[in-house]
């Protein structure tokens, strides 16, 4: 049961009309739910809000409705997270229609992550699933948690890429998080809370869905992360709404370029022309987004953070950066300084001639790739290392 002075902030919030910065303002106004409701006409007016939403307040609050999402909650064993109330994503508080709460299920630690969005088409063609798989994989690889809609297609492809990697993946709902759509995605649904993910929803238990939520999560899905990947998308598709969003928040777009002859990629094309990055590798894309996001760091003074919540996940060993032009077995020690003589020379010779790949080198570091990726991520920028055509590592000399 929630205390009553949460069942009165839900009842405030879950408000037909009601935006997390309206409900917000509402609270530093008149102090609290409970004043909001027993505010007069004029008062309420004067205050900008629109007329029905003036007359659902003056109604007072419906503990009765609450008492069912209460209950419905419990049953799923969902979390309330209310705007501005700790455990609300911090990513969706700038935004001018921000929801006023969202109903979790799953694991609240992925909204603390880096993370990136992937959208597109229901009905991909080969190319599009396959590009779906190798971008998802990356992210996931680089620890970013995927964020999409839980669509078939796309969408579903990104969702099951990071839970074979073993990585976070948000699913924000167009529906209640009772009724999961499509019912077919039932299980994947299942899958990403018992693989450590999160489902996210606004709507509230028993509304009926109607086509504008499928257009309006979107935002949500552009909100919680740093970047939107458009993977492929048709001239009419959900994905270009999403786009679109992006744009609006000051998010990266960036796009997978299609064959001008597919009818599956003229959406995406049209982005591109219209100024979106293109993500034709995605090892590239993610260098570029991370190095985008240092240079807006730089431009306004702030500084990298030191946890998860950072433009690039910093979970690496504490490590000297050497510089381009030291030996290429100085540059293995900096990683693993106990590394064996032998073992550190024959390495060298190949990242000096065919590379070396993120696997070979993390077995000869003894550790585990996810904890590797981050800092050859970071060398990668730094100018000390580059990839081959075959993927493998070259020391640059």
């Amino acid at each position: 049961m929630f205390a009553r002075a949460t069942e009165i902030d839900l009842a405030l919030a879950l408000l037909p009309g009601m935006t997390g910065p309206r409900y917000h303002s509402l609270l530093h106004q008149f102090g609290s739910s409970s004043q909001v409701f027993q505010q007069n006409e004029s008062q309420l007016n004067a205050f900008g809000l629109k007329s029905a939403l003036v007359n659902n307040i003056r109604k007072g609050p419906d503990f009765a409705y609450v008492q069912l999402q209460n209950e419905a909650a419990q049953k799923l064993g969902a979390n309330l997270l209310l705007y501005g109330n700790p455990g609300y994503p911090i990513s969706l508080l700038s935004l001018v229609d921000a929801p006023a709460l969202l109903w979790a299920k799953g694991n609240l630690d992925c909204l603390s992550n880096a993370a990136v969005a992937m959208v597109g088409t229901r009905k991909p063609d080969d190319y599009g699933k396959e590009a779906a798989k190798a971008f998802a994989k990356q992210a996931s690889i680089e620890k970013y948690t995927v964020v999409s809609g839980l669509a078939r297609g796309i969408d579903a492809i990104c969702h099951e890429e990071a839970l074979l990697q073993q990585s976070h993946t948000i699913a924000v709902l167009p529906t209640p998080l009772a009724d999961i759509y499509p019912r077919g995605h039932l299980g994947l649904a299942r899958q990403i809370v018992e693989g450590g993910g999160l489902l996210l929803s606004e709507l509230p238990f028993g509304f009926q869905v109607q086509a504008f939520t499928f257009a309006r999560r979107n935002r949500i899905i552009s909100g919680l992360s740093q970047a939107v990947l458009v993977i492929q998308a048709p001239k009419q598709s959900g994905a270009l709404i999403t786009a679109q969003y992006a744009q609006k928040q000051g998010k990266s777009l960036y796009v997978v370029p299609g064959d001008a002859k597919r009818l599956a990629s003229v959406g995406s094309n049209t982005l591109l022309a219209r100024g979106a990055h293109p993500a034709i590798h995605p090892r590239e894309w993610l260098l570029h987004l991370y190095t985008s996001k240092q240079k807006e760091r730089t431009i306004t003074g702030v500084k990298p953070k030191t946890n998860r919540t950072a433009t690039r996940p910093t979970t690496r060993p504490a490590i000297r950066e050497i510089s381009p032009s030291q030996k290429p077995i100085q540059w293995l020690r900096s990683f693993s300084p106990s590394l064996d003589e032998h073992l550190a020379s024959n390495l060298a010779q190949h990242l000096c001639s065919k590379g070396l790949a993120t696997e070979t080198l993390a077995q000869a570091f003894q550790c585990e790739v996810h904890r590797l990726s981050p800092w050859l991520l970071r060398q990668e920028v730094m100018g000390t290392i580059r990839q081959n055509v075959n993927g493998n590592f070259i020391f640059v000399s």
